[in-house]
């Protein structure tokens, strides 16, 4: 696809009724292109959850003018126009079929193979205030256990400036490119009803001087292992706001009843709910036409206060670079992940070591962070977008682990378009350090992994 067929698609974005409701987490090259803009002032929606609704980027990309933009800026924004004039069709379907040679590798922002091996397919109804998408998705040696699952479903309808959806979503809530603290998509999918403010630039005047501000509220039903008898019922807030051009604010809240911070014995039989509380910023602006941003979220246990105590956290940096023909994002983060433990307390992270033991987990995987307890991250990464639909990605990472358990990985990442369809490959080089419990003598693994996927809409 070509620059002028780009410019043909994105002037196809003209009323501001939208059909499909959101842009799904692990859409990676929706997520970079809205980066670039919101470091341009382009977009001054809160931007930093997802699902991301589409009704207040439509506004922000009405009002934006491309003549006041450099080429990267520009590429951006016919992306995102593209991509609003096929959310807004009235139905359309896909299937997907993938392997993955390992499936508990995490992977970040990008989309997620929750399987060995499966067809995921989906087919989508909307109209003026109801959106419905129903997928079926075979797998083989899934991480839920499950032949036959429905992630990736809802049905979802538009009251007023809210909308409300029964839905079988991944969410990814914060800031980062890498390691969402609070809710990502590492874990298999929750069944959970959400509802949103459609568009943050509505609101009462008293409100002003929150600019752009957003409302997200979800209850789900957590499973932390396959037969767990105790209440799964998962609550969770969010609120975000942009005051001034280019920062972003947002507070978080969950609630379950399989989070424990405090002294627990072997003989307690009694759940009760714990709160975590997560805090991220994002600060996103240009200098010399050069886009950028810094980010943080810091998340942890919160009882009562305003601050989440003893927090874990993310910080990181990104940057872009690009054309009228191809856009690039550069990022570095850093992630601590370490928590004092001893055998009698049971925080958030903590090994398992009596019992309750902490299960902020949906079937056995962590909801949260996806590196692993008591590790210290740095990881890098480097994607890029091109018009014709190839993409390129690099990504490396270096954790340092407790007990002397190191592990650095190399990610290598292409797609292009293949017989009307989009095709994706990755491959992966692993190296562990691994410290022998019986002794101090460190063992060192080195293994691969490879995915290929091949979708086609229609």
């Amino acid at each position: 696809m070509n620059y002028r067929l780009w410019c043909a698609l994105g002037a196809l974005f003209g009323s501001p009724a939208i059909a499909s409701p959101w842009i799904a987490a692990g859409e990676q090259q929706l997520k970079h292109s809205i980066d670039l803009l919101a470091s341009y002032g382009v977009i001054s929606h809160p931007v930093n959850q997802y699902p991301l609704m589409w009704q207040a980027l439509a506004h922000d990309i009405q009002q934006a003018d491309s003549s006041t933009l450099p080429a990267d800026g520009q590429f951006a924004l016919q992306h995102l126009q593209h991509a609003l004039s096929q959310a807004k069709r009235e139905r359309y379907s896909s299937v997907r079929a993938y392997y993955s040679s390992d499936p508990d590798l995490k992977q970040g922002f990008a989309e997620r193979d929750k399987a060995k091996s499966g067809i995921d397919s989906f087919g989508v109804i909307t109209g003026d205030v109801v959106s419905a998408k129903v997928a079926v998705n075979y797998q083989s040696d899934g991480l839920d256990g499950k032949q036959l699952n429905h992630d990736g479903s809802h049905l979802a309808v538009l009251f007023d400036n809210w909308a409300l959806s029964a839905e079988r979503l991944s969410y990814w809530w914060g800031p980062s490119n890498d390691n969402a603290l609070l809710l990502s998509n590492h874990a298999p999918t929750m069944t959970a009803v959400r509802a949103t403010r459609a568009n943050s630039h509505l609101g009462p005047s008293f409100l002003s001087f929150l600019g752009a501000w957003q409302v997200t509220a979800l209850v789900a039903k957590q499973r932390p292992t396959q037969a767990n008898p105790q209440d799964g019922r998962l609550w969770a807030l969010r609120f975000a706001a942009t005051p001034i051009t280019g920062l972003e604010l947002a507070t978080s809240t969950l609630s379950s009843a399989f989070v424990f911070d405090q002294e627990r014995q072997i003989a307690v039989s009694e759940y009760d709910k714990q709160t975590l509380q997560s805090l991220d910023v994002k600060y996103s602006t240009h200098l010399n036409h050069i886009p950028f941003a810094v980010y943080g979220e810091w998340m942890g246990h919160n009882q009562s206060g305003l601050l989440p105590h003893d927090p874990i956290m993310t910080l990181g940096v990104e940057t872009f670079t690009g054309s009228q023909h191809s856009r690039s994002k550069w990022y570095l983060e850093y992630s601590d992940q370490t928590f004092d433990c001893d055998s009698n307390s049971q925080a958030i992270g903590c090994p398992a070591v009596s019992q309750p033991f902490s299960q902020f987990t949906q079937r056995d995987f962590w909801l949260g962070a996806a590196n692993g307890p008591q590790t210290q991250v740095w990881s890098a990464g480097w994607q890029r977008f091109e018009a014709d639909g190839r993409g390129y990605g690099v990504t490396l990472r270096h954790s340092d682990g407790e007990y002397g358990n190191d592990r650095q990985e190399a990610k290598l990442e292409y797609q292009q378009g293949l017989f009307n369809g989009l095709l994706q490959v990755s491959a992966r080089y692993i190296r562990s350090d691994v410290k022998n419990t019986d002794s101090s003598e460190i063992s060192t693994e080195n293994n691969s992994a490879f995915s290929v996927s091949w979708q086609y809409q229609f």
